[in-house]
């Protein structure tokens, strides 16, 4: 289906220029409105992430309904004070003067979402733009349907069109929605359609965030405790059946515990979710067809360790661990995985890890377990991702007061918490002079003495 949007994206930009979503009374009622609306569909969207995703209900809730809900509420308390002017100080120099950022919208914004948190990664977007006084349009994922269809009911029939709206469409009209001219475009999801919708947005200088992915590699050393390590590395590996993009995708684990480590994650996966996981109702199954296809053929008979199961009719992959002794060839490591496999590489000298780390993009976050401070140091100074994990997997998502995002291949931008509302906003800088008094130096015709006077006055009073 595809639709000219002219018509709607022109509404939104004249109701923006109108002014009336920029005052605290009125976004502070938006986004009251969206969380008693949220509280009424709260079950229909746990039903609906089932549908999709196979979702258990605690997960349903846990890691997309129960977020959201924080994280309104957080705002909600906090909006007030993210958008008082932030003083900034004065050098000297313009004294009797004040400076100040004030945080303003950029107008019109797009939120493009994936399929994989269908309904946490529309609304925390969402929910950062209205704070901020904007108008969106939400594209939601088509391959999350009966999510994207309850949004669309949720949103439309309970907003006005012109400040927000759900757009339920295929891939030629979100090709076509890109073309339109936005004042700010949000996206998460992969890599290759993430240059497309930068190269979209270059041609009108649309300021982006790409939250994108990449292969995020787990270190392990010999001085992890490893009982923690792994429940924590089996939660965060595959929950959501792997499809989470601060998921780790890689083990590097030292020779010393690397069939310790196994073991308890073999123990894990089956303690969560039995000794066959198609039979779990906590364990959840691949978006579609084509994903699965995908990853199955990524998983090779003679490097299974644990898993390799699978049921196509079922869009079931089971837990799957693969021994991986030529990383740097191997087919699995040249591409984000995005599934439940998690292949494993033997390491001697932690200078090693560092070499295959770096083989690849910048990863999304990285995770290290280990009790070595040094190697702490080592790590968060080296490895260049967008975030870093120790000791923990996935949890930092949910940190509202860390900023996340990505580097280079795995993103542009930071979100979460403030940050979204800030990655939202427009910082504008503002000095605010009074008339006098005024400095005649600072006019020509210019002399020698005068150029003295200049030297003196930024040599003692303009950083000061």
């Amino acid at each position: 289906m595809t639709t000219n949007f002219d018509e709607l994206v022109n509404a939104q930009r004249k109701f923006f220029s109108s002014k009336k979503t920029i005052p605290y009374a009125y976004r502070i009622e938006q986004l009251k409105k969206l969380a008693a609306l949220i509280q009424t569909y709260e079950s229909q969207f746990v039903e609906t992430l089932y549908q999709d995703l196979h979702k258990s209900k605690f997960e349903a809730w846990g890691a997309e309904v129960g977020v959201v809900i924080n994280e309104l509420n957080y705002y909600i308390n906090n909006l007030k004070k993210w958008m008082l002017p932030s003083k900034i100080k004065t050098p000297l120099f313009h004294f009797r003067s004040t400076s100040y950022i004030q945080q303003i919208p950029y107008g019109n914004t797009l939120i493009i979402a994936p399929w994989n948190y269908p309904f946490l990664l529309v609304l925390r977007p969402l929910i950062g733009a209205l704070a901020a006084g904007n108008t969106a349009i939400v594209k939601p994922s088509e391959n999350a349907p009966a999510t994207a269809a309850l949004l669309e009911e949720m949103i439309n029939q309970h907003f006005e069109k012109i400040y927000l709206h759900v757009i339920n469409t295929d891939i030629a009209g979100a090709q076509q929605l890109i073309q339109q001219k936005f004042d700010y475009i949000f996206f998460t999801g992969g890599e290759s359609v993430g240059k497309l919708i930068y190269q979209e947005a270059a041609k009108n200088l649309t300021p982006v965030t790409l939250e994108l992915g990449g292969k995020n590699p787990c270190i392990v050393d010999e001085t992890a405790q490893l009982d923690i390590t792994a429940a924590r590395i089996t939660w965060g590996k595959f929950s959501n059946c792997g499809q989470t993009c601060v998921a780790p995708d890689y083990i590097l684990v030292h020779k010393n515990v690397r069939e310790a480590l196994i073991q308890k994650i073999i123990n894990n996966i089956e303690k969560s979710y039995g000794k066959d996981a198609q039979k779990s109702p906590d364990y959840g199954r691949i978006v579609n067809a084509y994903h699965h296809q995908r990853i199955t053929k990524m998983i090779t008979p003679e490097t299974i360790i644990y898993g390799g199961q699978n049921d196509s009719n079922d869009k079931y992959i089971a837990p799957t661990l693969l021994n991986i002794q030529d990383p740097q060839h191997a087919a699995i490591m040249q591409q984000e995985i995005f599934g439940p496999v998690l292949p494993i590489i033997t390491y001697t000298d932690i200078n090693e890890t560092f070499d295959i780390i770096n083989q690849h993009p910048n990863p999304l976050v990285a995770y290290l377990f280990t009790n070595n401070t040094e190697l702490i140091k080592k790590a968060t100074a080296e490895i260049k991702s967008g975030d870093m994990s120790i000791n923990e997997a996935v949890i930092h998502f949910g940190q509202l007061m860390m900023p996340v995002g990505g580097v280079g291949n795995s993103g542009i931008g930071k979100s979460q918490g403030k940050s979204t509302f800030l990655t939202f906003s427009h910082p504008k800088s503002v000095m605010h002079k009074k008339f006098f008094p005024d400095l005649p130096v600072r006019y020509p015709p210019y002399s020698q003495k005068q150029l003295a006077r200049l030297k003196l006055l930024f040599r003692y009073l303009f950083t000061r």
